[in-house]
């Protein structure tokens, strides 16, 4: 005759977990970055940010007024310290945004007004009394 094995098991009820208390809301863990080696003989500015973004699979911007220009460039460090390495040697604004998981090459001489801080419609400025003045 088989023996007759239990088919009823004991467990332990999942308990809730306490909450967190969390002194910054956006920033829940620390960010670590890696150390990566890059390495980019003969290419472009635009091939440069894009070999930055997919080390972190992350989407990439490169401005039209600079994507084409010539660039070496050869070194370590995080994402965030070649960015600053290759803003530094080609003389462009890189920002590495890890909230929205983008890298951007903009040229340095373009001022802020004409970047995408600025939110312009035309050559009208809209005023929150619904009027608009030429300017």
């Amino acid at each position: 005759m088989d023996p007759t094995y239990n088919r009823m098991r004991w467990v332990q009820l999942p308990s809730v977990l306490p909450t967190a208390k969390q002194t910054n809301p956006q920033r829940r863990t620390a960010l670590i970055l890696p150390n990566i080696s890059f390495n980019l003989e003969n290419g472009t500015l635009e091939e440069a940010a894009s070999m930055l973004a997919a080390t972190a699979h992350y989407s990439t911007y490169c401005s039209s007024l600079i994507a084409k220009r010539p660039f070496s460039f050869k070194g370590q460090g995080t994402i965030d310290e070649i960015a600053g390495q290759i803003s530094k040697l080609a003389n462009i604004t890189a920002v590495v945004d890890h909230n929205n998981k983008e890298i951007r090459f903009t040229d340095s001489k373009v001022s802020d007004s004409q970047g995408f801080s600025e939110k312009k419609v035309g050559s009208y400025e809209y005023r929150s009394d619904n009027t608009r003045t030429a300017l």
